[in-house]
């Protein structure tokens, strides 16, 4: 508004104003600029602007980029030799990240081992086959030792149910052309044959197991003792277990059963996941481990009360047809494990359990195992998605 108000009056004179000189590089006087020709200035103030920007750059790279920095000094400078050998590290870091990418995430949490690796060799089943003498000695009664001379050593002859005094087990003296097969113990178990039965050995060489989980069959060394010293060789139990058959015992059971249908599947599968919530991550191996790692009669009391609890419950419960076979298996299961828990209190302050009562003890076991081998195959032949 004051510009627009303004008169000519007001103007300022132009002819007074102080002009402020512009610069002008041409007005420079550097001696031999002075002499230049305006190209030759032009081209001048160029390359310096050129060179400005280069000392820029070269200095923030020195300041703040220490390889930079001791490259341009010569510091660790690398020799000829030197540089071959970062070719050969550099060719390494390549091949171990390739070797990294191979790697299955869960060898972290699981690990493959050899059956004889488990950390078990009960000090009860040493003696049942060597005498004071022979304990002593290493050589012949140590885990390592091949006392028979069969090609088995002592503890893979444990975990194989064959005799470490007997190079073929399977025949034991014996001819009689039914199961003797004349072989030993290795050759049997090269054949896939228990030395121990003459049937199909079924016996895993190699598995997976967790590595934590391996940890803690480190740790139940006593378990296995405990079994050994009562009459129960843990790995003998499923070779032996497929020499008798309890199906018509299962059979028997008695279940109120109703037709298949949506309800009934519904109403069922909610009652044996609230029965067996407790018992889903057991086997075979954990059952015995938990059962004979107990010494006090009031905890075996409580184990003994908890596998006829889930029985009476499940004995209770109206079942689907389609489910009958392998709920009547899960009913005999409680009932075996009740009655090995049962035994046990008859001989778990004895410091040396008669042959009958180790008798018995296998026995039961035995019968446990096969309950769980049947179970298994049960509940293979239900759909999936039941």
């Amino acid at each position: 508004m004051k510009n627009i108000l303004m008169t000519k009056k007001d103007t300022p004179n132009p002819e007074i104003i102080e002009k402020k000189p512009k610069f002008n590089f041409k007005s420079l006087n550097f001696g031999f600029i002075a002499k230049l020709s305006e190209n030759q200035k032009t081209f001048l103030a160029a390359f310096l602007s050129i060179i400005t920007v280069f000392l820029l750059i070269f200095g923030y790279n020195f300041a703040f980029n220490t390889s930079f920095r001791d490259n341009t000094l010569g510091i660790n400078k690398p020799s000829p030799t030197e540089s071959s050998e970062n070719a050969q590290i550099r060719a390494a870091i390549e091949e171990l990240d390739r070797t990294v990418l191979k790697i299955n995430p869960e060898d972290f949490v699981f690990q493959t081992i050899n059956l004889e690796d488990i950390p078990v060799y009960p000090k009860s089943w040493v003696e049942k086959y060597f005498d004071g003498s022979e304990r002593a000695n290493a050589l012949i009664s140590g885990p390592s030792a091949d006392s028979d001379s069969d090609g088995l050593s002592n503890k893979q002859e444990y975990f194989y149910g064959s005799s470490p005094k007997n190079k073929d087990t399977l025949c034991d003296g014996k001819n009689d052309g039914s199961k003797c097969t004349g072989k030993t113990d290795k050759e049997n178990v090269d054949s896939n044959i228990s030395p121990l039965t003459g049937l199909k050995l079924d016996v895993q060489k190699r598995f997976r197991i967790k590595r934590q989980d391996l940890l803690v069959l480190s740790q139940i060394q006593n378990s296995f003792e405990t079994a050994a010293k009562e009459g129960v060789d843990f790995p003998t139990l499923f070779q032996l277990s497929k020499t008798i058959d309890l199906t018509r015992e299962s059979e028997a059971i008695s279940t109120t059963t109703v037709d298949d249908g949506r309800d009934s599947f519904l109403a069922y599968n909610k009652i044996r996941i609230s029965v067996l919530q407790d018992f889903a991550s057991q086997d075979e191996l954990s059952s015995f481990t938990q059962i004979y790692e107990l010494t006090k009669i009031d905890d075996l009391d409580r184990v003994q009360k908890k596998y006829e609890n889930l029985k009476l419950k499940l004995n209770s419960t109206s079942v689907p047809k389609r489910f009958e076979a392998s709920h009547k298996v899960y009913v005999l299961l409680f009932e075996k494990l009740a009655r090995l828990v049962e035994h046990r209190k008859l001989g778990v302050d004895q410091e040396n359990p008669s042959e009958e009562f180790r008798k018995i003890s296998k026995d039961k076991a035995i019968e446990v195992v096969w309950t769980y081998r049947r179970l298994n195959e049960e509940l293979d032949k239900l759909p999936k998605n039941e």
